[in-house]
């Protein structure tokens, strides 16, 4: 950030594009960890806290947007940072959901094999059988 700051004005990116810049910067650092959260998600099966980490961000990033549209240049990225916030949060909190029911959720959450309590079966599978003449 403090790079582009220092390093864009020189080459003619001043003006509205830097007011806009340092809420966009934080929205979508905050964005790219939704991503990683949102795969953990999808490893873990949870498609509904996907939908729902996924929904609640594209609701509050459209609704903050046209919200903040109407403020000051300031304020033209902060749709982006609700949003991505917003989304952040549901998976996060989903995510610990899915880590403290780990063993309820994990792909092969049933078992195998039924678990039987008896006598260990022989360990000869085969015995060749002599004809009688």
């Amino acid at each position: 950030y403090l790079l582009c700051v220092v390093v864009l004005p020189q080459y003619g990116f001043s003006g509205r594009v830097m007011q806009i810049y340092p809420c966009l910067a934080v929205g979508y650092f905050i964005l790219f960890i939704l991503y990683a959260e949102i795969i953990f998600l999808y490893y873990f099966n949870d498609l509904t806290g996907a939908l729902l980490a996924t929904l609640g961000f594209c609701l509050v990033t459209w609704a903050g947007s046209v919200l903040s549209a109407g403020g000051s240049d300031l304020w033209y990225g902060m749709g982006l940072v609700a949003g991505s916030f917003t989304g952040f949060t549901i998976a996060y909190f989903r995510l610990r959901f899915m880590e403290r029911h780990m063993d309820e959720h994990i792909f092969c959450g049933g078992q195998l094999f039924t678990v039987k309590r008896e006598r260990m079966p022989e360990s000869m599978v085969y015995t060749k059988k002599q004809k009688e003449r």
